[in-house]
């Protein structure tokens, strides 16, 4: 069982909020929503989505994306945000081994805590390697390449949780 902060690293969690909506411009291709600096620790990230959005089948995801049009996510198992549901918060904890995050450039320890989110998955204890924006993303499938969902309502709010390394 390893200890927290992860290497005895990390100064106080910091919880950045970031606001968007079925009309944030570029939502369908990648929204840049932050700028992590390198070295700090990405320790949690979920969306709560706060307006139901509707059109056709509406899907959010997030992460930098990095050359794939994918965000983050865990190997085959993971899923895009189902943006029709408000009101939504993380359930549970477990305690797994995972892959490093597809989509995001951040360096994942061996063993990690995971908050399951409905049957998402969320990131957790991982250190930024890039400076690249972080983006949400909201397509008829989730990635930055997907169909339009022709959504005319919708809001919602991506949670960051970092630490700056002491």
């Amino acid at each position: 069982m390893g200890h927290f902060p992860p290497d005895g690293q990390g100064g106080s969690p910091v919880v950045r909020a970031f606001p968007f909506s079925f009309d944030t411009p570029d939502i369908l291709t990648g929204a840049a929503l932050y700028t992590p600096t390198i070295g700090d620790i990405l320790l949690w990230a979920w969306i709560m989505v706060t307006t139901a959005w509707d059109g056709t089948t509406p899907l959010g995801m997030y992460g930098q994306f990095l050359g794939t049009k994918y965000g983050i996510g865990w190997a085959a198992w993971s899923a895009p945000y189902d943006m029709t549901q408000a009101a939504q918060s993380p359930t549970t904890t477990n305690d797994s081994t995972f892959p490093a995050a597809d989509g995001m450039n951040v360096s994942v320890p061996n063993t990690n805590a995971a908050a399951f989110y409905g049957d998402r998955d969320e990131i957790v204890l991982g250190r930024f390697e890039s400076a690249n924006p972080v983006e949400i993303v909201v397509s008829q499938d989730g990635t930055n390449t997907g169909a339009d969902p022709g959504s005319t309502q919708g809001a919602a709010v991506l949670y960051l949780v970092t630490a700056t390394p002491v």
